[in-house]
């Protein structure tokens, strides 16, 4: 998938899957059963010990996002905007590190994908296989980060940290960003990825 059509493509996906279209926050996290994932699993996401200082980001305009805050974790009315998220989709998959696949984790979302090419320095932080996050249909993201990004993306209104973060191991640097609103949205959240797969391959 190059990002044209993303929105229509993933709800098309959405349509065989489901039966009730207000099904439509089902597929913002599963939960531990549908995961897989017992609480006492997995080994623990640790921050690097060559940690970089990353410089702020802007603030996201507009009054902050809202979320379920627990599981399943969604943002709650987000602006959709079909273009933005097709736009940002496009930027993520050109990147040569991933491809685009149907999730392993949420059912209708579209997998951030890591390719077999390269060993994954930190699998630990990736929650399954190789997927080191996703797109739901309303843009918004679930996605590793390095710990040291995290508090200033979420001062500044970009993520907010996973409910499971600081209960069930691997989970300790999974976020979830917002969706897009505007092109300069997508430069941001399209930083914020690069960073992520730079973080798995220990770049």
């Amino acid at each position: 998938m190059n990002g044209g059509g993303f929105v229509r493509s993933s709800r098309e996906h959405r349509a065989r899957t489901f039966v009730l279209p207000f099904l439509i926050g089902a597929w913002a996290c599963a939960d531990a059963v549908a995961l897989g994932i017992d609480e006492a699993e997995g080994v623990p996401c640790v921050p690097s010990d060559m940690s970089p200082a990353f410089p702020d980001l802007p603030l996201r305009p507009g009054p902050p996002a809202v979320t379920t805050g627990s599981v399943p974790h969604q943002q709650i009315d987000p602006d959709i905007i079909p273009e933005v998220i097709d736009e940002m989709a496009g930027r993520i998959f050109a990147l040569p590190d991933v491809e685009s696949r149907l999730s392993t984790i949420v059912d209708g979302a579209t997998a951030i994908w890591l390719r077999d090419e390269f060993n994954l320095v930190r699998p630990e932080c990736v929650i399954r296989e190789r997927e080191l996050g996703h797109i739901h249909l309303d843009g918004s993201l679930h996605v590793t980060l390095p710990h040291g990004r995290i508090p200033g993306a979420a001062a500044a209104g970009w993520v907010e940290r996973h409910p499971w973060a600081d209960t069930r191991p691997g989970f300790e640097a999974y976020v979830m960003i917002f969706s897009p609103r505007d092109s300069s949205e997508v430069d941001v959240i399209f930083s914020l990825i690069v960073l992520g797969i730079d973080f798995v391959k220990g770049s």
